[in-house]
């Protein structure tokens, strides 16, 4: 991907990503962690660090807007920790802590009941 018509911000984030960080340097995209509505998330390492992140891709729109806004301003621990944000071309795409696991699994391995619903 070209770094010519990028734009980041970066977050708060335990990893401390470099200065800077660019979607270029997220050249080894791994396996797809899921889809939905919105868009795709992805396991991205960076190659100057190899500090393994999540990437959520998705149309450059207001709500991604919304969504960035709304990442960079919590510090909840049971929050995804925001660490920066790219606009290239038609794209937003947000990295992302690595979860190691799911909600589904999570609440399982708690014992909790989760209904068909989730299923």
């Amino acid at each position: 991907m070209s770094n010519n018509n990028s734009k980041s911000e970066k977050g708060n984030s335990p990893s401390d990503p470099p200065e800077e960080m660019s979607f270029s340097h997220l050249i080894r995209k791994g396996q797809p962690l899921g889809e939905g509505a919105f868009g795709a998330i992805y396991r991205v390492t960076d190659d100057t660090t190899q500090q393994e992140y999540a990437a959520k891709v998705m149309p450059t729109s207001a709500l991604a807007a919304r969504e960035v806004e709304f990442l960079k301003q919590q510090t909840h621990p049971n929050v995804v920790v925001f660490v920066a944000s790219f606009v290239e071309e038609d794209s937003q795409i947000l990295v992302l802590e690595l979860m190691e696991t799911d909600l589904l699994h999570y609440l399982h391995t708690k014992g909790y009941s989760t209904g068909d619903d989730f299923a």
